[in-house]
């Protein structure tokens, strides 16, 4: 996917785009919370694991997105 193809066939700003990003984002980890809070069932133990889980999943993603960026980038 090429940001400059996205932003040249879409009449919006940089900012616009953040902007949607940012509150995807929110959206995604409040339902997240929601969620961790109803399947650990008050158990603080059980949700600090599946907050942990989650940490690391998004670290492996980041480290995944950091290497492809890297690799597509042009010396």
């Amino acid at each position: 996917m090429d940001l400059n193809e996205i932003f040249k066939n879409n009449p919006t700003d940089i900012n616009t785009f953040l902007s949607e990003i940012l509150e995807t984002n929110y959206e995604i980890k409040a339902m997240m919370q929601a969620i961790i809070a109803h399947i650990s069932d008050g158990d603080s133990e059980k949700e600090r694991e599946i907050i942990g889980l989650a940490n690391q999943l998004k670290n492996e993603e980041l480290l995944r997105i950091a290497a492809r960026m890297e690799s597509n980038r042009k010396d």
